[in-house]
């Protein structure tokens, strides 16, 4: 595996029209998923008068087709076309969308209904997600991908930032399911978008492999773990997922309870995590270019481990508590898409094309498997350890991430590769 190639186009992605367009069609999806993240639970709340139990039902359906279906998902996602699998993605979430304010006007929608729906409308953004994945590096090149991820992570930023807010503002103005009266508009324009992608634009070579579905969702796990560099990327992600929800369970409980912050100041600390990100986007690929990818991997690790600190601290110095809080979370989420971008691209560089969307599914099947449990052990840290304990604890599992890295060959890499490493597969 030459790792250290420089060989591929090198040209702006501004001049990019296909690129343009799916990074166009990925913003637009995140923006209506970001308003939907706020919008969904109000409806349950306010409109369905849903319980505590109801709303934690709720809450999961979003995260359900990632943990039972990614593995198997990410195998069609290698057999299907992925320009038409996303225009089918955004197409079917457009509609599911907007089925929850007419059930509602039908006066027929119910907690578990809207359930079933969000689990629906999670599965057709696991398939968006993982055919823009697994089509990205033969669409802008492999060299290239730190730059495209880092775009997206960018215009992610943004909708972070802008999506709960005007999807609160327009429940609040209107009512909760008429919000998601954006959401399908959003999910139509996405499909529109990549409808003028011409079809053969980095177009990936499909095999048809013999073996069955199961077989091939195995031998995509078994790629992610057996390969140094595919482990350790995936392994330091799912750490920070599981002990990141460790941290997050406490989190806002810990704002304002312990140091005692207003929901306006609870309020202020995310939205300038969101603007760090956003940032923080923008930086990956120059200071890949700059210093290397596994060494700005392996650095943004670190520090974003670092970085979380100041917060289960801050209780000492209550005068200090809002600022010390306000810069840790700005710099964390500025460093964080710095690691996670570039060891994105990395993971994608590197496997076959044929692996891509199995790789992918692999990767978000750790991950995401890690929330539910760091959540879960998370509180129940909080009851018996004290908050300010758990916090420092789930900072302290986050630095594992940091240590995978750097005892791994990530740190040494210098450069993205031109070409996936065919070896990767044999067996």
């Amino acid at each position: 595996m030459n790792l250290e190639s420089n060989t591929d186009d090198s040209s702006s992605l501004w001049r990019s029209s296909a690129f343009r367009r799916v990074w166009g069609a990925d913003g637009t999806s995140d923006l209506a998923r970001q308003s939907s993240i706020v919008v969904i639970p109000l409806i349950g709340a306010l409109t369905l008068d849903a319980t505590p139990f109801e709303m934690g039902v709720l809450g999961a359906a979003a995260t359900i087709p990632s943990l039972l279906i990614s593995l198997i998902a990410g195998v069609w996602v290698d057999r299907l076309a992925p320009r038409m699998t996303m225009i089918l993605a955004a197409l079917v979430r457009c509609l599911l969308a907007l089925s929850i304010p007419v059930l509602w006007w039908l006066d027929i929608l119910t907690v578990w209904l809207l359930s079933g729906i969000v689990v629906l409308i999670g599965t057709t953004t696991l398939f968006f997600d993982l055919s823009r994945l697994a089509w990205l590096p033969a669409l802008v090149g492999r060299r290239r991908l730190s730059d495209a991820n880092g775009k997206m992570q960018a215009s992610r930023s943004a909708a972070q930032m802008i999506g709960p807010s005007a999807g609160g503002a327009v429940a609040s103005a209107l009512s909760p399911p008429l919000a998601l009266l954006m959401d399908g508009p959003a999910s139509l324009i996405s499909a529109v978008l990549l409808r003028g992608v011409p079809p053969e634009t980095g177009a990936r070579r499909i095999e048809r492999e013999r073996t069955s579905i199961w077989r091939q969702a195995f031998d995509g796990m078994a790629l992610s773990l057996r390969n140094p560099v595919l482990r350790a990327t995936i392994g330091a992600s799912g750490l920070t997922a599981f002990f990141g929800h460790i941290f997050l369970a406490v989190y806002v409980l810990y704002m304002a309870t312990t140091l005692n912050l207003s929901s306006f100041e609870v309020g202020l600390v995310f939205g300038i995590g969101g603007a760090g990100a956003l940032i923080g986007s923008f930086l990956a690929a120059p200071l890949a270019a700059r210093f290397g990818v596994g060494r700005t991997i392996t650095a943004g690790w670190l520090l974003f481990g670092l970085g979380g600190l100041p917060i289960p601290l801050a209780f000492m110095v209550p005068e200090y508590a809002l600022p010390l809080v306000i810069i840790s979370e700005f710099f964390q989420w500025m460093v964080l898409p710095v690691a996670e971008v570039n060891q994105l691209s990395l993971r994608q560089a590197i496997t076959p094309d044929r692996y891509l969307g199995r790789v992918a599914a692999s990767s978000r099947f750790f991950v995401s498997g890690m929330i539910p449990v760091g959540s879960l052990i998370g509180g129940i840290l909080g009851s018996l350890i004290g908050l300010p304990a758990t916090l420092l604890l789930g900072v302290g599992g986050m630095m594992l991430a940091f240590g995978w890295i750097a005892i791994s060959p990530v740190r040494s890499i210098r450069h993205l590769p031109a070409g996936a490493d065919e070896t990767l597969d044999r067996r």
